[in-house]
């Protein structure tokens, strides 16, 4: 960089080519380094991660600081003769790094004050640790949950994948079986193990951690309400209070985006980063408000077939509304829900009631009975008219809010997860003649990856090939190397990483490792590489892994992340990639891809 800053001709073979080797190596070195903290979260990488990051911040801030290098890229682009000496990506590639450099504020006339540039050097340094601050709460505060259940009679319905990862979970606590506790399946197929026993997915004990397929899963066929709610409520609250606590966290980052926003000339932090946007923040909330009317309507006639699902459950004596158990184990819920606070490691247990008890909406204590509900949970009649107006009508949102609450006060979102799955398994059949959760049986991901790659011939005539002899190192066994062609011609390659494991980012990402480039050899163009990381389940030894229909979609999804890097012709390795793209259409390509994977025809 600073042979860089010495250079006195502005040219593009002086200037531009070393710039594109310089951060093209930085930007490989630390590609690198984030992946490997992505798929191994530990306290050691977490360290490393730290100490790394403060270093390649250091070098990035003082690259796009670099008033000799703006200079030089500023001669360049406004030279008379650009548009005859460079191709358009090259000036493409120019003004980006230049809107780049002015944007960190280069430019601004009050550089030359020593203390706003420390100002904005102390904002930008401290926004980013608070942002690892934040994401390093929530990752303890999920970490952190655990709790243990004995009675399976509360699990019944739970598939035995769920049940047998969370029996492994209260082995690794070393938990052990207590003689006469209820099994989760029932009939039974086996007989109970002696006191004392390890821990099985049949008899327990079950510990529920906040892995995401477990949550998800409990939340869609735990037949408990009291317990959905309690995991719900402590899943919602894990990083919003001690010592996890993300509110001083968040009200301190606005303040500090706020500051430096006003540093670089903008009116707020939405109108600095809407610089990289196709539409200002005023529009794009006139756009979400156009949008608010059908989606709220959608969104309550979904809810309404879901509470006539529990009324008329309710009618055949199950117990809809968690009131027929209580618990001393559930303390302290706020009003509001904000706040949870549990006893995270303790044994839940519940009990019926003698006779049946109504609760009002809000619950200080859930150990406290209270006095009877004057009236029903669901008004039938409300219920039956917003179900005949909203089948050709829409309501604006604060309509769809009253209509729902006439109907009712009771139904919670920890109600939407199993009740929707109900609904949505009770439609199926009617539709498909098959359940939901039967789906997955064919949904095996060698299955799934045919049908993807598969779908990438048809659209673009391309083709798949994985690496098997010629297969690069990786970094877990799991990981697989997969080559996309054009006929002969390589287009790039991208790892696939598929399987849920302990200390790995637990939400699918798609990471760009290298760039395509012309700039490093005169006669041949660097092919690109990704990265693909999803959370699937890890199969039982020997056995297929199977996908639920949302684990199929996060696979399309990031294999369109894939096609958008891949396909990619832009050989200038300062622009490669989706680095131009606009923030809001990032995401587009890979949502119209995802789409196909509920297509009939794929």
């Amino acid at each position: 960089l600073d042979e860089l800053e010495s250079e006195t001709t502005a040219s593009w073979r002086k200037v531009v080519e070393p710039l594109e080797l310089l951060y093209d190596s930085f930007d490989r070195v630390t590609s690198v380094f984030e992946l490997l903290a992505a798929v191994n979260q530990t306290s050691e990488m977490e360290a490393a991660a730290g100490r790394g990051m403060a270093l390649a911040r250091g070098f990035a801030r003082r690259l796009q600081l670099s008033t000799a290098l703006y200079t030089l890229l500023k001669r360049i682009r406004w030279h008379p003769t650009t548009w005859l000496q460079h191709t358009h990506k090259q000036v493409q590639a120019l003004d980006y790094w230049i809107g780049k450099m002015e944007k960190g504020g280069v430019n601004l006339p009050f550089w030359h004050a020593s203390s706003k540039i420390a100002t904005f050097r102390r904002l930008d340094e401290e926004e980013a640790e608070l942002k690892r601050k934040f994401a390093d709460n929530v990752r303890q505060g999920t970490a952190a949950f655990h709790l243990t259940l004995r009675d399976g009679q509360h699990l019944r319905g739970v598939p035995h994948s769920t049940l047998a990862a969370m029996a492994a979970a209260a082995r690794h606590r070393n938990l052990t079986y207590s003689a006469s506790s209820p099994g989760a399946i029932y009939p039974p197929i086996s007989d109970p193990p002696l006191d004392g026993a390890a821990p099985t997915s049949e008899w327990g004990p079950w510990t529920v951690t906040f892995d995401p397929w477990v949550y998800d899963s409990m939340m869609a066929y735990c037949p408990t309400r009291r317990i959905r709610q309690l995991l719900y409520q402590s899943y919602e609250s894990r990083a919003s209070q001690a010592p996890w606590d993300n509110v001083p966290v968040m009200e301190r980052l606005l303040q500090v985006r706020r500051s430096r926003a006003n540093l670089l000339d903008s009116a707020s932090y939405p109108d600095l980063a809407g610089r990289r946007r196709t539409s200002s923040s005023n529009n794009a909330k006139e756009w979400l408000d156009q949008m608010l009317t059908p989606v709220a309507s959608a969104a309550v006639r979904l809810v309404l077939r879901m509470v006539r699902l529990m009324v008329e459950s309710e009618a055949r004596g199950v117990d809809v509304w968690g009131s027929m158990h209580k618990s001393n184990d559930l303390q302290s819920v706020s009003a509001t829900g904000k706040r949870l606070f549990i006893r995270r490691t303790k044994d839940l247990s519940l009990r019926k009631v003698a006779k049946f008890v109504s609760y009002p909406v809000y619950l200080a204590s859930f150990a406290v009975p209270v006095r009877r509900s004057a009236r029903p949970r669901v008004n039938m009649k409300i219920l039956r008219w917003a179900e005949r107006m909203l089948r050709n009508t829409t309501f604006s949102q604060p309509d769809c809010v009253s209509l729902l609450a006439s109907a009712t006060t009771s139904f919670r979102p920890w109600d939407a997860f199993y009740w929707g799955r109900l609904a949505f398994s009770k439609e199926s059949l009617v539709q498909h003649g098959v359940a939901p959760d039967e789906i997955r049986n064919y949904f095996t991901l060698s299955r799934v990856l045919s049908g993807a790659f598969g779908l990438f011939n048809r659209l673009w005539g391309i083709h798949v090939v994985e690496s098997d002899d010629d297969k690069p190192p990786v970094w877990h066994p799991d990981v697989k190397h997969y080559q996309l062609f054009n006929g002969s011609d390589l287009l790039g390659s991208f790892f696939f990483d598929p399987f849920a494991r302990p200390n790995k980012l637990s939400v699918p990402f798609t990471q760009t490792l290298v760039k395509r480039s012309e700039a490093h050899s005169s006669t041949s163009v660097r092919t690109p590489i990704v990265i693909v990381s999803t959370y699937i389940q890890n199969p039982e030894l020997g056995e297929a892994a199977l996908l639920q229909l949302k684990d199929v979609q996060d696979v399309f999804h990031e294999l369109g992340h894939v096609i958008q890097n891949l396909l990619n012709r832009v050989d200038e390795v300062l622009i490669a990639g989706t680095t131009i793209l606009s923030l809001d259409f990032l995401e587009m390509f890979s949502q119209f891809y995802e789409l196909w994977a509920t297509d009939e025809c794929v």
